[in-house]
Order: C-alpha cells, then structure tokens, then sequence
C-alpha cells in the first residue's frame, strides 16, 4: 500500500515540476509570438497623446487592454481607407495577410511587425 502512495506522490511531484518549468521556461517563449503585449508597448511608446488608432480588419480586445485606449475599429476596407487619410498622425494595427489582399494597396509607413509571419499583426502610420 505504501508503495503506491509514494509512486503517486512522486507522479504528483514530477507533473508539478514539468508544468513550472514550462510556465517559467516554454511560456514566455510564446508571449513573444502570440501576445499583443509587445506590440500595444511599442504603440504606446510612439503615440502622441490624443493620436488614434484603429485596428483592422476586426477588433483585437488584448490591444484594448495592453493599451488602455479605446481603438477605432476598422471593420471594412472603406473604414480603414477613410481612417487612413484622416488628417493629423493616425496609426493602425492591421493584421498582415488581411493587409495584402487590398488592391490598390495602401501607402503607409511600417512602424513595427510582429513575429507571426502569416496572421502578425503591422504597427502602421500615414507620416
């Protein structure tokens, strides 16, 4: 009997010890691609007050958090065209593949990318 209390005790251990070496280790590496927080840092340190943003094609909340600003959404091409010509220094997160399929495609500055290649995220502005 007791050896298999101590078998499951040493299992209970063993899977404790896996799950903290990839919360500290294997996670991390994650946030990097899949987290908006890197991104929303560097809008945050390039943004003036009272410049907007808008995210297309869809609304991202992890942004809204990450930012602590409200965000203009961008549901469709005409939005993110119009936004695009605002006066003044606007900036927009645009999902990339979503961002190639526009044609004519749009005229704006590359600020930042994030690390997914396919669906990343392009911090953009018009000046």
């Amino acid at each position: 009997m007791l050896g298999g209390a101590t078998a499951a005790a040493g299992l209970a251990a063993g899977t404790s010890l896996v799950m903290l070496a990839a919360a500290f280790f294997l996670f991390p590496r994650f946030d990097a691609v899949k987290s908006a927080r890197p991104m929303s840092q560097v809008l945050l340190r390039q943004m003036k007050s009272g410049e907007p943003y808008g995210i297309y094609p869809r609304l991202d909340s992890t942004f809204l958090i990450y930012t602590g600003r409200f965000a203009v959404e961008l549901d469709s091409e005409e939005k993110l065209r119009a936004f695009a010509r605002s006066p003044g220094r606007v900036w927009i997160l645009a999902q990339r593949d979503d961002l190639a399929k526009l044609d004519p495609p749009l005229h704006l500055r590359e600020v930042a990318r994030d690390p997914d290649p396919k669906g990343g995220y392009l911090l953009l502005t018009q000046e």
